[in-house]
């Protein structure tokens, strides 16, 4: 693209983020808020709606996301712990949410490409983690994934 000088434009990317990226950053937000005072979901989720921004968020995905990342969260634990390094309970709180969102998402929503859920992971990672936290999140969802997706994770070895 050019402009009419003839001068190349590069398209710029939206600042704003989609709904579904919204959503999952509000839920990361709720399971932390879980981890930490083991409040109701249902009080959180009325919480988060009070929220700016979240008009803008995709509603259904943030509740699947954050009902089904507390009530399966021993079912959920179970996929991860095998790529720990460490006991989950010494792994940072906002690590902990990243990763059971992460694989709640890997679990259940098949329709988002396992990479996606990954860098979406990593992007949050970078936002609310360590500096390097991002590269054990990666790590860890990238073998859940392994398992989980067997098939599209083959694929897009192949590829």
């Amino acid at each position: 693209m050019s402009d009419d000088r003839g001068v190349s434009k590069v398209p710029t990317r939206s600042k704003k983020p989609s709904p579904r990226r919204l959503s999952r950053d509000f839920a990361v937000r709720g399971v932390f808020q879980w981890l930490m005072n083991h409040n109701a979901p249902a009080l959180i989720d009325a919480q988060s709606r009070d929220q700016p921004q979240f008009n803008r968020v995709d509603v259904d995905h943030f509740k699947s996301l954050l009902y089904d990342s507390i009530a399966q969260y021993e079912q959920l634990s179970g996929l991860m712990t095998p790529f720990l390094d460490r006991a989950q309970e010494q792994i940072s709180y906002v690590e902990q949410a990243i990763l059971l969102v992460g694989v709640c998402e890997l679990k259940n929503h098949i329709s988002v490409p396992y990479r996606v859920v990954i860098n979406e992971a990593l992007d949050l990672q970078k936002k609310y983690g360590s500096d390097e936290g991002f590269r054990y999140i990666n790590g860890v969802l990238d073998h859940v994934a392994a398992i989980l997706r067997k098939l599209e994770y083959r694929q897009t070895l192949d590829t």
